[in-house]
Formats: structure tokens, sequence, C-alpha cells
């Protein structure tokens, strides 16, 4: 246990903003951050995820939506970005403003409809992005020295998983209701799934194809 601590503590230090980036790094990382809320925000308009999530592919819910496109989006994002500066904090930074851009702009980008950005509260739409991102920037700082094909998926699946609890104890049964016991292990595994695939995955190919080239 206080050796767990110690590696936390250690990885917040790493991630420490003062001293470690320059502003051009931070800058970077802050643009990625507001054009992906708008990127995410014109690619899944008002009621897109859900009806993709329940009536086309006919998943259960509540947390679909967040499990298969939410939270891989954001993961894809912070990693892409993350490959491209090369140092712990951006992913930190990339989901924290793509949270306050994306839970401030979805409600009145589509007022009449709630969806992923706008359910809840805004400090908890908020806090959930930014759960994720903390959780993915200590997995991948725990898991440096390992090599990136377990890095980057099982770091993904466990932010992704993490961001999935917190909207199904903290904000999902204000609103939706709460998730039913015989829907857990589907989405559970829809979860892991995505963000393998797509949170980590992809960012991993994107890395090894710059990497041949340099």
């Amino acid at each position: 246990m206080i050796k767990l601590k110690g590696v936390i503590f250690v990885a917040f230090q790493k991630i420490s903003i003062i001293s470690y980036l320059n502003i051009y790094q931070i800058l970077i990382a802050v643009i990625t951050g507001i054009i992906g809320a708008f990127i995410f925000l014109f690619l899944f308009p008002a009621g897109a995820i859900s009806t993709a999530m329940h009536q086309v592919l006919e998943l259960p819910g509540p947390g679909a939506g967040i499990g298969l496109i939410f939270g891989p989006f954001i993961i894809l994002l912070s990693l892409l970005t993350y490959n491209f500066i090369g140092k712990h904090g951006i992913i930190f930074i990339t989901c924290s403003v793509f949270a306050i851009f994306h839970s401030i702009l979805s409600p009145i980008v589509y007022p009449s409809v709630k969806t992923v950005g706008s359910l809840g509260p805004l400090f908890l739409r908020i806090s959930a992005i930014v759960l994720l991102g903390i959780v993915l920037e200590i997995c991948i700082f725990i898991l440096k020295d390992r090599k990136d094909l377990i890095k980057y998926p099982l770091s993904a699946a466990i932010s992704n998983v993490i961001c999935l609890l917190f909207y199904w104890l903290l904000i999902f049964p204000g609103n939706k209701g709460w998730v039913k016991i015989e829907n857990i292990p589907i989405l559970l595994g829809v979860t892991i799934l995505a963000a393998i695939i797509f949170g980590g995955a992809i960012p991993l190919i994107c890395k090894r194809a710059i990497c041949e080239k340099q």
C-alpha cells in the first residue's frame, strides 16, 4: 500500500505542469482539447449516439454511448497528442480542456436534447472527463517501462472503465436511472473492447508509423 502511494505521488510529480512543459506544448494540448470538443459535437449531433447505441446496435443502457464512443474518442485524442509531445501532463491538459469546452458547449448547441455532454450537473460532467484524464495519465506513467503493445491498450481500457463507473454512480442515477445488474457484463465488455481498439490500438499504430518514417 505504501509502495502504491509512493508510485502515485511520483506520478503526480512527473506530470506537474510547472517547469516541465513549455508554453508551446501546453498551447498545443489546449488547442487540441478545444478542437476535439468541436469535432465531437460535429460528428455526433443531438441524439445521434443514443440512436446508434440503442436502436441500431440494440445495446442496453445506460452507458453504452460513454463506453463505446465518448470515452474512446477522448482517449484517442489525448494519446495522439501525447505521442506528438511525448511528455507527461499533456494527457491531463487535453482531457481537462476538452471537458470544459464540451460540457459547456453541448447544452448550448443542442439545448432541446439531453446528450452525453449535457447529462447531469456541469461539475460532474467535467469531473468525469478530468478523472478519465488523470487515470489515463497515471496508467501511462506507471506502465512507462512496459511495451507499448501493453501500455496503450491497458491504460485505455482502465481509464474508460473508470469513466463509465463514474457515470453509473454519480450522473446516470439522477436522470437515466441505475444500470441493471444483467446489463453490466455486456456494457463493461463493450467499454473495454472499444477502448482497446480505438483508444489504444489506433494511437499505437500512429506512433509506430511516425517512428518508421523518422
